[in-house]
């Protein structure tokens, strides 16, 4: 008998891609899904960035680069950086990722050691407590505030010798939050001179609504790692381009981690990712448009459902539902919707907070329109 590691019999699997795989099997075998549970953009990316993947192949650039990224598409990251943050980086502070989710697991793997706590606002994106687990440290899980903001005084409590990091994810993905400058220095005065580093994942920061996007960077910069990808703004997820931006000796860890893990990110989306990021900032504006024209529109229809109740969302795009008043178990409550009306949303007790379910508005209208009848039927029969 085969005997696995404990560090993967310990970590739990993804649910978004669980359900989003089990949707998709349905799928293929002709059923009527509307998947709601994963976390993409369903806007076709930019032409020039097509071309510029097009382009590499032609090139021949089929030979292996550096671990850390293409110096080309470093100082692409560090430009972008410059304009959007207004900070100043060089590229011994930068690192080239497969997607945003390999730069934080190798944050995690070259900081931790056994028993190092990591701070981790709940509700969190699904993978940040297992990649704690995984690199062998301790998620010190702790609430946000009622409208899923940071809660100052949980953190200050929370905060012990053996404190490493704090997760910052803002727009946030479950629930839309997008945290204030005001939150973001009062977080500084607890941590500035603390050997405690904050992690800002900033994958959603174009996609904003009532509010303006802060890193924790722009405030102190010597304690904080920033992790994006072109993932959500430029709409390819499935092309696993990220970086890591942060104190140089970080970097050259990760570095050397990614040297022996993955050697170097794809070189096409390499190149992808220079073009994207040289596109101006405006280009996604009609993406925003939409975005906003959809949430406007499950603001009107999901208020209309009395059992269900929300926090309009500031940024990204997701509602994060409170479903009490029709069970607390969400993994139930999405399975059985799953099964009856072949909708797809996500748990709330994947990011942390039973009792809610996710929902993208990463959709047409016209799915979102078929999801909003499909779940009052759900509710109608099951819920009531």
């Amino acid at each position: 008998m085969i005997k696995l590691s404990k560090r993967i019999n310990d970590c739990a699997i993804s649910e978004t891609l669980r359900l989003d795989t089990l949707a998709k099997e349905m799928q293929s075998r002709g059923e009527n899904i509307i998947n709601l549970a994963a976390g993409q953009p369903d806007f076709e990316t930019f032409l020039a960035v097509k071309k510029a993947v097009i382009n590499a192949v032609g090139k021949g650039n089929n030979k292996y680069s550096a671990p850390a990224g293409m110096p080309l598409l470093k100082k692409a990251v560090i430009e972008l950086i410059k304009r959007d943050y207004k900070i100043k980086y060089q590229l011994s502070e930068i690192i080239i990722t497969n997607g945003a989710k390999q730069g934080l697991y190798g944050i995690f793997q070259v900081l931790l050691n056994p028993g190092d706590e990591v701070i981790v606002p709940v509700p969190a994106w699904v993978s940040y407590i297992e990649q704690v687990k995984l690199a062998g440290g301790k998620p010190v899980i702790i609430n946000t505030t009622k409208d899923f903001h940071l809660d100052i005084s949980a953190i200050k409590n929370s905060i012990t010798n053996k404190t490493k990091l704090i997760v910052l994810n803002s727009p946030n993905n479950p629930t839309g939050a997008v945290y204030s400058r005001a939150e973001l220095l009062a977080l500084n005065k607890i941590i500035k001179h603390k050997n405690i580093l904050v992690i800002s994942d900033d994958p959603y920061r174009y996609i904003l609504f009532d509010k303006k996007f802060y890193s924790f960077a722009q405030i102190n910069k010597e304690q904080t790692i920033i992790v994006d990808s072109i993932s959500k703004s430029h709409s390819v997820p499935g092309w696993r381009l990220g970086w890591a931006a942060g104190p140089a000796e970080i970097i050259k860890a990760m570095n050397k981690l990614q040297g022996q893990i993955c050697g170097n990110v794809c070189n096409l989306a390499q190149m992808a990712g220079i073009k994207a990021l040289s596109l101006p900032k405006k280009t996604i504006n009609p993406w925003i448009k939409e975005y906003n024209k959809r949430r406007n529109y499950l603001i009107t229809e999901l208020s209309k459902i009395k059992e269900l109740s929300f926090i309009v969302p500031e940024g990204a795009f997701y509602f994060f539902i409170n479903i009490y008043k029709i069970t607390k178990n969400s993994v139930a409550f999405c399975e059985q919707l799953l099964k009856k009306e072949k909708l797809v949303l996500v748990p709330g007790k994947a990011f942390g907070l039973d009792g809610f379910v996710r929902w993208s508005f990463a959709f047409s209208i016209k799915d979102l329109k078929e999801a909003i009848k499909r779940l009052n039927n759900f509710i109608n029969k099951y819920g009531r």
